[in-house]
């Protein structure tokens, strides 16, 4: 049997088999999300980076939201960056990231520091790049209806090279959209914001982090 008939027959019946165990249990929507992720057939790609600079290199993960997702989520950034932070750590080879905790710190002290120019900031935190994430969107549920559970993270990731001939200007960018549960939305009696938000934000920094090294990539066949 082919390699790319044999993972997708095996997977097909690890999904069935969980749906099978779910069934029996009341009040278990998750068999029903879970079923309906059996596909056809699929096939594995390998993708190189969009961007490999990241590569044995001193980066800062930034990250940045407005006010009104700040109103409504106010630990964002913080938690952006931890998961992407970690999701670098994980796939980048010789990278060597900023602690998320420090990070925190430093944009605690300086509110204001979305106006400091790359270059400075670079300087400042004594990095070779900075990964930086502006957050457009961020939410647990539809706009509008909080009995609607559907998480959503949209952000332009940049960096910024301390090699780059222009420091201050961006050497790559790319916008990032991320809906968790990707079928359907879900009710207030089959999720939770805490587990939308595990969810969505898992999905973002695995999405992000596949920016700067290869990765395989599971397509219809």
């Amino acid at each position: 049997m082919p390699i790319s008939i044999f993972r997708t027959v095996s997977r097909t019946l690890a999904v069935m088999c969980v749906v099978i165990a779910c069934v029996g249990s009341t009040g278990c929507q998750a068999a029903g999300i879970v079923a309906g992720s059996v596909a056809g057939p699929t096939r594995t790609r390998q993708l190189s980076a969009a961007y490999d600079g990241l590569q044995d290199a001193r980066v800062a993960v930034l990250v940045s939201a407005p006010q009104v997702t700040l109103r409504g989520y106010p630990a964002a950034p913080a938690k952006v960056c931890r998961v992407v932070s970690r999701r670098l750590a994980e796939g980048v080879d010789g990278i060597t990231l900023t602690d998320p905790g420090q990070i925190d710190v430093f944009q605690r002290e300086n509110p204001h520091w979305p106006a400091i120019p790359p270059g400075r900031l670079l300087d400042r935190l004594a990095v070779d790049c900075i990964v930086m994430i502006d957050l457009a969107e961020y939410a647990t549920h539809e706009s509008g209806n909080t009995h609607v559970m559907r998480g959503v993270v949209i952000g332009r990731v940049g960096v910024s090279a301390a090699d780059a001939p222009n420091p201050d200007v961006q050497v790559f960018s790319h916008v990032v959209e991320s809906r968790y549960p990707p079928g359907r939305p879900l009710g207030v009696l089959e999720a939770d914001p805490q587990t939308i938000e595990l969810g969505m934000l898992d999905l973002f920094s695995r999405t992000v982090a596949q920016l700067f090294h290869e990765h395989e990539k599971e397509e219809a066949w």
